[in-house]
């Protein structure tokens, strides 16, 4: 998106966003904006984030990123310009596959599998017994 009257340099996925960046890329999906019906230009009043922070040792945190005061706008296009395909990825259709699985066999037989597709064992938990009062 181009600041309000202004156009440049272009700010790629990853790169750090200063107050001197001319244009940086929102990624919406186009369906949904078909769906409801929307018309461009989109603008954005102002934008907030955060800063990823890789701390050897300490693991991944984020920092707050100073906010950047819009108003802030896209080019004008047709919404035939945007996809209305369905969202789909591996991690979609391993989800899918695995519904459909139990629902064609019945979720007593197929075990339950972790996000690397290995079963997770059964966890047996003891109840506590009812003793009347």
């Amino acid at each position: 998106m181009a600041h309000e009257g202004q156009a440049g340099q272009e700010e790629g996925v990853g790169d750090p966003l200063t107050r001197e960046s001319l244009e940086v890329r929102l990624y919406a999906f186009g369906k949904t904006l078909r769906d409801q019906a929307l018309s461009s230009p989109f603008s954005l009043q102002d934008v907030e984030g955060f800063m990823w922070l890789d701390t050897p040792g300490l693991g991944t945190d984020r920092a707050t990123m100073a906010a950047l005061e819009g108003p802030y706008s896209s080019d004008a296009f047709p919404m035939t310009a945007l996809s209305d395909a369905e969202w789909d990825s591996p991690d979609r259709s391993k989800t899918i596959d695995g519904i459909d699985k139990r629902i064609a066999h019945g979720p007593s037989e197929i075990a339950p599998v972790d996000s690397n597709g290995i079963p997770i064992p059964p966890v047996s938990v003891p109840l506590p017994s009812a003793t009347p009062k």
